[in-house]
């Protein structure tokens, strides 16, 4: 008799005895029928290493929230400063403040990403228990610092 597999059904027990009886050896290692995939490589999951990740995506989360009023405040500082350069005459003081204010803005938002980027890949450590790895040469990638 063939097993009852179908969708929605969580009791594997007869196809699992299945497997078990005609396998039988423990060096032939059994499918995973539950659903669940399994976990990747080695996860860090002593209270510490928890407590520590925990605390970087919290971290991650708030700078990320702290990203978006950088952002507004860069793009409002390059409007301004845009704005200036075509009403007020060439030369004016105003002008340059403002771009000076512009660059700022943008040197203060690449910190930021920059600092997120540096705690994503501190979160990857933490999970994997590896290094993140680099990108090969000749190859570019949106997390580069």
């Amino acid at each position: 008799k063939l097993p009852t597999v179908a969708t929605g059904t969580v009791d594997r027990s007869q196809l699992t005895s299945q497997l078990n009886s005609m396998l039988g050896s423990n060096k032939i290692q059994i499918p995973n029928f539950s659903g669940i995939p399994p976990l990747p490589n080695k996860i860090n999951s002593d209270s510490a290493s928890l407590a520590e990740q925990d605390a970087v995506i919290k971290e991650i989360a708030a700078l990320k929230e702290k990203r978006w009023d950088v952002s507004k405040a860069a793009g409002n500082a390059r409007y301004k400063a845009a704005e200036a350069k075509q009403k007020l005459p060439q030369g004016d003081p105003e002008i340059a403040a403002l771009e000076r204010t512009s660059v700022t803005a943008q040197k203060d938002l690449e910190d930021l990403d920059k600092k997120i980027v540096e705690l994503q890949r501190k979160q990857y450590t933490l999970i994997t228990g590896e290094p993140y790895p680099e990108p090969a040469t000749g190859q570019s990638s949106s997390l580069q610092a």
